[in-house]
């Protein structure tokens, strides 16, 4: 990957301090509904789907990108998004974060306290420390790709126990995503079993992929998101999913699919080269 180009877009929704560079590329998401301009890249202009940021998240930058971006220049492109990255060496242990809090407070009304004050703290992103980690993890990922050339980069799969029956909560669902995505490319049929046995899967719509590989991908992946999204309003099963997203303040069918398809693209496109030798960290 000699002298080769990466750009790194990387999502948000609120106002951090930014990194920018040449490569690394921020973009304001929801813009449509946002009150706030952070004077980056938005994603509700030229060919766009702004609107839907409420049911698709970070996939609106992914689209805007994919329509708008001239990525003439770059070899591979990379998505990111809030506090979100993939890294190569380094990895966020959440729960053993946690668990040395927990020690250090001595009662549990302290560690309540202080787990408050850690997450007001992360939602700011304003650490000049982060913004160095980001930008040696780079040039680290960077490295790691000059010397093993593939198609795909993601990190290590997460653990679930099926993703048909514990991801997709409605059986309803993935009943329609599965007609949605055979009366458009029937030839995925054989691969949904396996995608639906899978007890390990990559998560969160973060990847990096050589130019050509995340142009094939992003036009199938909006194809079917868009035909399950006409299929779920003909069902009338909007209206039922909208009410389970308040309750719950996170159900997200498109959003979820979306993982889902990347998994099953990879399945169905056996000949890429992929590393799943990265890993995803949390920036706080």
């Amino acid at each position: 990957m000699n002298n080769k180009q990466l750009k790194i877009f990387v999502s948000y929704h609120k106002e951090p301090i930014f990194l920018e560079t040449k490569d690394i590329i921020p973009i304001q998401v929801w813009k449509s509904k946002s009150k706030k301009d952070f004077w980056i890249l938005w994603d509700d202009t030229w060919d766009n789907i702004s609107d839907k940021n409420n049911d698709y998240a970070e996939l609106t930058a992914q689209y805007w990108v994919w329509k708008n971006y001239n990525l003439s220049d770059s070899d591979y492109v990379w998505f990111c998004h809030y506090r979100r990255y993939l890294t190569y060496k380094y990895r966020y242990n959440f729960l053993k974060s946690m668990e040395i809090m927990y020690k250090d407070s001595k009662s549990i009304t302290r560690f309540f306290v202080r787990l408050f004050f850690y997450f007001q703290k992360s939602l700011r992103f304003d650490s000049i420390k982060n913004i160095k980690k980001i930008k040696d993890n780079y040039i680290e990922i960077k490295n790691f790709m000059e010397s093993n050339q593939k198609n795909v980069y993601l990190s290590k799969p997460h653990f679930s126990l099926s993703l048909k029956h514990l991801w997709i909560k409605n059986i309803k669902i993935w009943d329609i995503f599965e007609k949605s995505l055979l009366s458009k490319y029937p030839d995925y049929k054989s691969d949904l079993s396996s995608l639906s046995s899978l007890h390990r899967f990559n998560r969160f719509n973060m990847f990096i992929m050589d130019f050509k590989t995340f142009e094939k991908f992003a036009e199938r992946q909006f194809n079917i998101l868009f035909e399950f999204e006409e299929n779920i309003k003909k069902e009338w099963l909007y209206d039922d999913l909208l009410n389970e997203r308040i309750v719950t303040s996170r159900f997200r069918p498109y959003w979820y699919i979306s993982e889902l398809m990347l998994n099953l693209w990879l399945i169905h496109n056996r000949n890429l080269k992929i590393s799943r030798d990265l890993s995803t960290t949390f920036y706080w």
